[in-house]
């Protein structure tokens, strides 16, 4: 199933689970790996991604989740035609930034300067 395009988070889970081979159970870090590089999470609405970041569970490293993170928010800011910044305000909230190395943090903080997706604030 893992091999196959990831479209919609929620058909995939229910089709793996009827399997009988949930990949989440297996591998976890790698399915979500996955998810979050699909169209289908680009297009979460802000409700739906910050669910998924609320979660406990959340087992993802964060450089590539800030990165897909990124992405979503300047998907949704073309489809709402609203800037960045307010897209992501309550999301970036979420976001274990300190889980990041001071590498990570310089390398995010240069690109942060592109689209202000997160608030220095934050930082």
């Amino acid at each position: 199933m893992l091999g196959k395009p990831v479209g919609n988070m929620c058909f995939t889970w229910v089709e793996c689970f009827h399997m009988g081979s949930l990949p989440l159970k297996a591998n976890p870090v790698f399915f979500l790996q996955e998810i979050i590089k699909t169209q289908s999470f680009r297009e979460l609405s802000d409700l739906g991604l910050l669910s998924i970041l609320q979660s406990n569970r959340l087992t993802i490293d964060e450089v590539p989740l800030i990165h897909a993170v990124r992405e979503w928010a300047h998907v949704s800011s073309v489809v709402l035609d609203l800037p960045v910044p307010r897209i992501a305000v309550d999301v970036v909230k979420e976001l274990r930034l300190f889980l990041l190395s001071l590498e990570e943090l310089t390398t995010l903080e240069n690109e942060n300067l592109q689209d202000e997706l997160i608030p220095v604030r934050y930082m």
